[in-house]
């Protein structure tokens, strides 16, 4: 069960009982060399990894091999939207702590990289070659899908900016 700003998000269907959000795997970014691809399911804690040479593989058994290589990284908070920059730090929101964190391949570590009170939902990041991190709060725990017949987002919703630690930028894979 996610909690938002101290409320638990909960998924309200008509003539269904409560039950948790059943999103799908929704965040996903390439590692920055290319040979990982990071996942997890929207609304979900943990944090997945498969090599992209599984993916791209064609043969009889290459979708069950795809499947038994794909690693758990760990919690990592509920989020959603995923991004990469140079230092191999994979991105990603942090909905409970008002953050944005990130995963550190190097070490395994999943650390706090910007905190505010303004935020909840983050989704769509986006590192660009100007040394920023781009991020959308989108609100989705206050939404009509959550709860049903009002819209609790606050307006204006605003694009955000963040300065990349250790000068990282977008990776360009060739």
């Amino acid at each position: 069960l996610a909690y938002v700003w101290g409320v638990p998000i909960y998924a309200y269907q008509a003539g269904q009982p409560l039950s948790f959000q059943g999103f799908g795997a929704d965040g996903i970014a390439l590692s920055a060399d290319g040979e990982d691809l990071f996942f997890g399911g929207v609304g979900k804690r943990y944090l997945y990894s498969v090599p992209t040479a599984r993916l791209r593989a064609n043969g009889p058994f290459s979708e069950a091999l795809a499947e038994a290589s794909v690693v758990s990284r760990g919690q990592k908070g509920v989020s959603d939207g995923y991004e990469t920059d140079t230092n191999g730090y994979i991105y990603h929101g942090n909905a409970e702590q008002n953050a944005i964190s990130f995963y550190n391949p190097a070490n395994g570590t999943d650390s706090l990289f910007v905190r505010d009170p303004r935020l909840n939902w983050i989704d769509t990041m986006s590192t660009g070659t100007d040394g920023y991190l781009y991020f959308t709060n989108n609100q989705l725990a206050f939404g009509p899908l959550v709860w049903p017949g009002t819209d609790r987002r606050q307006r204006p919703f605003a694009l955000f900016r963040v300065k990349l630690p250790n000068n990282a930028t977008k990776p360009l894979l060739v």
